[in-house]
């Protein structure tokens, strides 16, 4: 049966194994990543702010649940601040907390949301931008570019896995019935990279990714890209190989 191997953090993949799963597929996890939230951030004053930017389910989490431990009296402040998000997973992730965005990107990339804020008006907004250790910069340079002020606060940090790990890359590739390879951030592209043997070059396995920022990244690391769906969601990514498999 054809095995997916997916590159995304275990308790963040567990959606898209089930997709998997539910197309007739196998999965099988490698996760060339992990996030760990930083402690010690200081708390902004969010008086000043015209909006919140979050680029990831994970940013959401890893500030919002700190603000209503340690100052739950201003959440309703915060709640009622215009919110933007990239992608239903973390427009979502906001809905979790009752806080309906002000404008979400359903392509999921952080281009498409810089041209919609764009497109609102940035000029003389201050926004603050929350994130990780890892950014490329899109949504603060857009800002700045068209008159906008982009204050970031880094809440999470993603770690590359340890070369330790890797050992059982080569076994994995070696596998005949692992024919695909998933991608669901540029980070994991990355890493994957720098981890492979290099003797293994051009894999045998086809390359899916969740969306346009993943499939430029992979691409720039010399990958071929087969599959990326219409949707960046996990359902949408396990069908689009489950279609190709099936061909």
């Amino acid at each position: 049966m054809t095995t997916v191997l997916i590159t995304r953090p275990k308790f963040e993949a567990a959606e898209f194994a089930d997709a998997l799963t539910s197309h007739g597929l196998c999965a099988e996890f490698f996760p060339t990543i992990e996030i760990v939230p930083l402690s010690g951030w200081a708390l902004p004053n969010l008086e000043g702010y015209d909006g919140l930017i979050f680029t990831s389910a994970n940013a959401v989490h890893h500030f919002l649940t700190p603000f209503l431990s340690r100052m739950p009296k201003c959440f309703a402040t915060l709640r009622a601040m215009n919110h933007y998000a990239v992608g239903i997973k973390t427009n979502q992730a906001l809905q979790e907390y009752g806080i309906d965005s002000a404008l979400y990107s359903d392509k999921g990339n952080a281009a498409d949301l810089a041209d919609l804020l764009r497109q609102i008006g940035i000029r003389g907004k201050r926004f603050l931008f929350l994130r990780g250790t890892r950014s490329l910069g899109i949504i603060p340079n857009t800002i700045q570019k068209y008159g906008g002020t982009c204050d970031e606060l880094i809440v999470y940090e993603t770690r590359t896995l340890s070369s330790e790990a890797s050992h059982a890359l080569p076994l994995l590739l070696s596998r005949e019935d692992i024919t695909w390879v998933a991608f669901f951030s540029p980070s994991a592209a990355e890493a994957f990279f720098n981890l492979l043997p290099k003797d293994s070059l051009p894999l045998r396995q086809h390359i899916a990714v969740i969306g346009n920022t993943t499939k430029e990244a992979a691409l720039s690391l010399g990958f071929s890209i087969r599959a990326v769906p219409e949707v960046p969601t996990a359902e949408a990514l396990a069908k689009a190989i489950a279609s190709l498999t099936s061909r």
